[in-house]
């Protein structure tokens, strides 16, 4: 698919890139050539993808992560405590998956779940 000729604002913005990043011909002032505008367009281009893809809303949780999180909150309203070893054993994860299931927990969740040091468990508030 061939790419669309740059606006005068990305040519404008490419050449500002351009000189940030890199000096263009000798410092007397040189004819920029082609290829180097080309390659700064692209850069550009691709420093403009990445922060369009950092400003997108985050990817709805997969649904095994939805059902841990679920489990979480059932045996945390049943019981009033949680250990990570509780998601190891019923799911079969590992200990470090279990690990960020929780923290992704505790970061939704935050008045739900607090952490007991000395019982080495999560707890209901």
């Amino acid at each position: 698919m061939p790419e669309s000729s740059p606006t005068p604002e990305q040519i404008e913005a490419a050449l500002a890139y351009a000189a940030s990043v890199k000096t263009i011909g000798p410092p007397r002032g040189a004819i920029l050539h082609v290829k180097v505008l080309a390659e700064a367009v692209r850069a550009y281009r691709q420093k403009e993808e990445v922060a369009e893809a950092s400003a997108r809303p985050p990817r709805p949780k997969r649904w095994a992560a939805q059902q841990r999180q679920d489990f979480i909150a059932t045996i945390l309203a049943a019981t009033g405590q949680f250990n990570r070893q509780d998601l190891v054993d019923m799911y079969g994860i590992s200990a470090t998956q279990a690990s960020m299931d929780l923290r992704d927990f505790r970061a939704e969740h935050p008045h739900m779940i607090r952490y007991n040091p000395s019982t080495k468990r999560y707890e209901r508030p």
